[in-house]
């Protein structure tokens, strides 16, 4: 009874901070209601005439199938680039609630709701680069709620998706000089053990998955269990361009940022 309590306040919490204070569409018995809005409107990370960021949102509630989600995703307004990138941000969030609800098992009259929500912090946001982290809080009827990152890294001039290896010169290493650069930071965090340092942080594209873009650098997403235990949560690294400014192309979409 008190891991279950103690569980279930882990639980509020994660569904606050990811934005389920946001609220959730109340469904009709037996039937599916789903919603979107965008009547919220958030304020860029850079001002000075750039872009504009809208918040707009899909809800819904099933209380046959137990299930409820309520997401949040991010459309833009003011440049060339609208159209593309806020079909791409809504897709993305619509792939992932697919993958949520693929996940289910048919519910019964044991089975308590089943709980998506997904948010979005705007990392950075200029006329060149829009860069977005989402954080998803999955509770599908397990021991305790999930909770997991996953990111969207817009070039708004050439209206495409970025990889991290298109911020780089070719041939530069680059995924061990931040490979190493971040096993440092977390071992100095004291987080983990360093078998799992190594291991969820090494040098591989799939450790690094999860990167946004900022003023200072790039800022790195560990997810919970990927570098450190579930009670540790996840970790973050900020790798400054001091760091990497050297094996950034001249050609590079942030090139004009890292000087």
């Amino acid at each position: 009874m008190i891991r279950k309590t103690v569980y279930s306040i882990l639980f509020i919490c994660l569904f606050v901070s990811i934005g389920f204070s946001q609220g959730i569409d109340a469904g009709v018995e037996g039937k599916k209601k789903t919603t979107a809005t965008s009547k919220v409107k958030k304020k860029p990370a850079n001002l000075s005439g750039k872009p504009s960021i809208i918040l707009k949102k899909v809800s819904e509630t099933n209380r046959k199938q137990k299930i409820s989600i309520s997401a949040s995703y991010p459309q833009i307004s003011g440049t060339s680039a609208d159209a593309d990138f806020n079909r791409l941000s809504l897709q993305i969030v619509k792939n992932q609630i697919a993958d949520f609800k693929k996940d289910l098992e048919k519910p019964d009259r044991n089975t308590s709701t089943r709980e998506l929500g997904i948010s979005y912090v705007v990392s950075f946001l200029d006329n060149r680069i829009v860069s977005i982290s989402f954080g998803a809080g999955v509770d599908s009827g397990g021991v305790h709620p999930n909770s997991y990152t996953f990111v969207l890294n817009y070039d708004l001039k050439e209206k495409r998706l970025l990889e991290l290896s298109d911020l780089f010169k070719v041939n530069s290493n680059y995924l061990n000089t931040i490979s190493n650069y971040c096993i440092q930071r977390l071992r100095k965090k004291g987080v983990g053990d360093d078998d799992w340092i190594q291991t969820g942080a090494g040098a591989s594209f799939e450790n690094y998955r999860n990167w946004t873009i900022t003023k200072r650098g790039i800022s790195i997403t560990f997810d919970a269990y990927q570098v450190a235990s579930y009670a540790e949560g996840p970790q973050y690294v900020d790798v400054p361009f001091s760091a990497i400014r050297k094996l950034i192309s001249k050609d590079s979409p942030i090139s004009y940022i890292a000087k």
